[in-house]
């Protein structure tokens, strides 16, 4: 672990030679519109049946937000006025709140128990403020970890639930600019004796993709698949097996380099836990053998991902140091999939954090992280970081509650940020988002 220097100087010279930010990707293979942006990689879960958990998020393309006019570190402020409590659902435990981020806008995807009834529910967040929630299902039957991706103008939502089907099942379903459902929703998998969770979409260069996990309660096995999908978020080829025997995947990153996408997940028993990053073909098959991302087997099992072709990017994941103290960690991964950086501390002790999320913004990276930066009271804090992992900026975000699930944040193509997490409280687990609005 390399230790952070303060060299302010030369840390500016690394930003400001950073290369310039992706264009869009070319439009779908459906000949749909293109893509506003993507911008989240998150995701990962428990079983469905086992009670509330970390849930699903989304992944998609991460584009950083354009350059600023004097190519310098911008300066990023949270203000109250721009914090919104989504939603407060009076049962479960935290879990990981579904986020994509367009052109000037985020989607946002969670679940909850309301009036009764658990269902999906979803908003369009812009620099004003969230719009209507709209509530995406509308059943008897419990859903569980949504995700959400940008598809042109509109989204394309992914979740698990067990509507006249025996056990728990993927569906995806178009939505609309507001995220009101549109089309038709589709099930994508049909394994009735097996129970799917963690359905994670990425939006890649050659259109919009899916991994989730298979569990087999009778076996005792989890199995990693993915496939792509067509623009009305149908299957666009057969499941495809991505782990090997005998792993068994927990909360999941995504991301995409030059040979292909990639799935990052922690693996391990007890106390000795890696951080895999394991590649795939276009059509969501295993490709080659996994590289081990952690070099202390100390990962606690949340990650997240700002991965493009040819640039590469970054992984960022929580550690437990000694079994006690938590540490977000950085590493750099280039276009080919090798580490550009050895693996470092984004904190200084006595700071502590984890439920660490990272989007390509500015030339380098925005990482949000739930944490205590010393003084003893817990607050989701935003860090901006050069492609290495050189801390430039700690910007205090929101206050916020110990527990609750990984946060996520993503990065508009108009130069914006935001974040949205659980907080698990008293009254139940709220839904928060907050803009963070950042200039030169």
């Amino acid at each position: 672990m390399v230790p952070m220097r303060c060299t302010c100087l030369a840390l500016l010279l690394v930003l400001t030679s950073c290369d310039d930010p992706p264009d869009p990707p070319p439009p779908r293979r459906d000949a749909g519109p293109p893509a506003d942006a993507g911008g989240a990689m998150d995701g990962g879960g428990v079983d469905p049946d086992a009670g509330e958990g970390v849930d699903g998020g989304d992944a998609g393309e991460d584009f950083d937000g354009g350059d600023f006019p004097d190519g310098g570190i911008p300066t990023c402020t949270a203000v109250e006025d721009d914090r919104h409590v989504l939603s407060t659902d009076p049962g479960g435990l935290g879990r990981i709140v579904g986020m994509d981020a367009a052109h000037d806008s985020w989607g946002i995807v969670w679940h909850e128990t309301r009036e009764g009834v658990p269902d999906v529910f979803g908003v369009r967040l812009t620099a004003t403020g969230p719009g209507t929630v709209q509530r995406i299902t509308d059943q008897l039957s419990r859903e569980n970890t949504p995700s959400v991706m940008a598809n042109g103008t509109e989204w394309i939502a992914a979740w698990v639930d067990n509507d006249e089907s025996i056990s728990f099942e993927v569906r995806t379903q178009t939505l609309s600019s507001s995220l009101a459902p549109s089309g038709t929703r589709h099930r994508v998998t049909t394994t009735d004796a097996l129970l799917e969770d963690s359905p994670t979409l990425i939006n890649l260069s050659s259109g919009p993709f899916l991994f989730y996990i298979e569990d087999d309660m009778v076996a005792g096995t989890r199995t990693a698949k993915a496939l792509p999908l067509s623009l009305d978020g149908s299957a666009a080829g057969p499941p495809q097996t991505v782990s090997m025997d005998g792993q068994r995947p927990g909360q999941v990153a995504l991301g995409e380099l030059g040979a292909g996408p990639v799935v990052l997940w922690s693996e391990g028993i007890g106390a000795t836990q890696d951080l895999l990053l394991q590649g795939m073909t276009a059509a969501g098959a295993r490709r080659g053998s996994p590289t081990t991302v952690t070099s202390e087997s100390n990962a606690d099992g949340t990650v997240d991902a700002a991965l493009v072709p040819d640039l590469g990017g970054a992984v960022v994941f929580g550690v437990l140091v000694g079994g006690v103290r938590r540490e977000v960690r950085f590493r750099a991964i280039d276009g080919d999939g090798a580490f550009s950086s050895d693996e470092r501390s984004l904190l200084t002790p006595p700071a502590t954090g984890t439920d660490a999320s990272i989007t390509r913004f500015a030339g380098g990276f925005a990482v949000a992280y739930r944490g205590d930066d010393g003084s003893g009271s817990t607050s989701i804090r935003l860090l901006l970081v050069d492609v290495l992992g050189e801390v430039l900026a700690d910007v205090p975000v929101s206050a916020a509650q110990p527990g609750g699930g990984r946060v996520t944040i993503r990065a508009t193509t108009s130069r914006q940020l935001a974040v949205a997490w659980a907080d698990d409280t008293v009254d139940g687990v709220e839904i928060v988002t907050q803009i963070i609005r950042c200039g030169s």
